[in-house]
């Protein structure tokens, strides 16, 4: 269906001259972009160009949109320019051109309509100045630009809305000013391995991504409460410190939706302080974590104080990753997940306890017994990814103020794994999940 809308609207747009492309308002096919640019056939009807799939390099002259005096919109796929800096008409809405050859970036005080730009992978050091008079823009993106090392002033760009600065991977500083764009929604520094450290301010902040950040060993200072956040990436980030003022990252967070903070080796240490400690008893977690459906905290060193006590406010939780944390202790808020349809645990040791009085029917093998035999072949062992264990504790007959649970496993008469557990003061009868 779409296709079919895109082919009528490319021959209403063919429509308006078939014979010569530059009366077009709109230029797509490579053979009429080319012709027109390389020509200098542009003529004041031309207001889209769309250049892509096109050979490594494309030769026109510096001045081929002088006479597209209302070009709004140049998208350039996949195409390198050798010429010198392109001069683009003061119109210019949104220009796309990643790999975009000089180094001078094509832009004057004439481009203050700027809207959208894209100029990922170019080879530039420092950004900032060429901004100044850009109050229009609101959405930046110079991702892959390997040799970038800063970003300087961007306090004249009021309007920004996206900053996309992943695998800028010599980026090291980025202006303080960044805490004046009050409107930045989405904000992406992923594998900015040399960034230590950047401000932080935007209330309508939706999206941080700093996943890859391996030296951003301190969270940033949260001036503000920020109102508007859906995700939180902190993929395999080496912070160590949360500063006093995380309060305002997620006590008012209601729209908080989707956590990434897998491979953060020091979660456990660093969160808690934060349980624990009364300075940080305004964040609301209840509230921040309540509508949140993704959680990802895979390698994270999990341990029963920074998971099962403190996350049992997430009633919507749909997919839990714990995969690869040495030693997990799940206890009763397991239990509360009740819409919880996955939970990888792959190379972790789980521990759950919860109330339940029935084993499920999945569990192929059971026994009402202490001991339970069961034939595995030789093909079959090879292909198993974990074992996990069911045992029901019944409350009816527990007169000792504590139990003890222990599984020992045998292969072929000889004990390859042992587990001894206690749990004290039940009410009711609870299950033991060991994976």
């Amino acid at each position: 269906m779409y296709d079919m809308i895109q082919e009528m609207g490319r021959e209403i747009v063919r429509r308006e001259s078939p014979k010569e492309p530059r009366e077009r308002s709109r230029l797509w096919f490579y053979n009429d972009v080319l012709h027109v640019l390389t020509d200098g056939m542009g003529t004041n009807k031309v207001e889209a160009i769309m250049l892509k799939l096109a050979p490594p390099e494309v030769h026109f002259s510096a001045h081929a949109f002088t006479n597209m005096k209302r070009l709004r919109i140049f998208l350039a796929r996949n195409v390198s320019h050798s010429g010198d800096s392109i001069y683009f008409p003061a119109e210019l809405r949104w220009l796309e051109w990643p790999n975009y050859s000089p180094l001078v970036v094509p832009f004057n005080t004439n481009h203050g309509n700027l809207v959208v730009l894209d100029l990922s992978k170019i080879s530039i050091r420092i950004l900032g100045k060429e901004f100044k008079l850009f109050r229009n823009l609101r959405s930046v993106n110079f991702s892959h630009c390997k040799l970038q090392s800063e970003i300087l002033d961007v306090s004249s760009l009021p309007n920004l809305e996206s900053l996309d600065l992943q695998e800028c991977t010599n980026l090291v500083k980025v202006h303080q000013a960044l805490r004046c764009l009050d409107k930045l929604i989405y904000l992406n520094f992923l594998n900015c391995s040399n960034l230590s450290c950047f401000p932080l301010k935007s209330r309508s902040l939706e999206s941080p991504i700093l996943r890859g950040c391996s030296k951003l060993s301190r969270f940033p200072d949260i001036l503000v409460p920020v109102e508007c956040l859906r995700s939180l990436a902190l993929h395999e980030i080496a912070i160590e410190e949360l500063p006093s003022s995380v309060g305002n990252l997620v006590k008012t967070a209601r729209h908080l939706v989707h956590i990434f903070i897998d491979g953060c080796s020091q979660l456990s240490k660093l969160l808690e302080p934060v349980w624990r400690s009364s300075d940080y008893s305004n964040l609301s977690l209840p509230l921040a974590l309540r509508s949140v459906i993704y959680l990802n905290m895979q390698r994270c060193s999990l341990l029963e104080l920074s998971f099962s006590q403190n996350f049992h406010c997430m009633s919507l939780l749909t997919i839990l990753y714990l995969s690869e944390n040495i030693c997990l202790a799940l206890s009763t808020c397991i239990n509360q997940f009740t819409k919880l349809q996955r939970l990888p645990l792959a190379e972790a040791r789980a521990n759950i306890f919860h109330p339940r009085s029935k084993i499920p029917k999945w569990f192929v093998h059971q026994s009402m017994r202490g001991l339970l035999r069961f034939p595995v072949s030789s093909k079959s062992y090879c292909d198993i990814a974990g074992l996990a264990f069911y045992s029901i504790v019944d409350s009816a007959n527990l007169k000792e103020a504590s139990i003890s649970c222990e599984i020992r496993l045998f292969v072929d008469n000889q004990e390859t794994y042992g587990c001894v557990d206690c749990f004290f003061s039940l009410e009711s009868d609870h299950i033991w999940l060991l994976y």
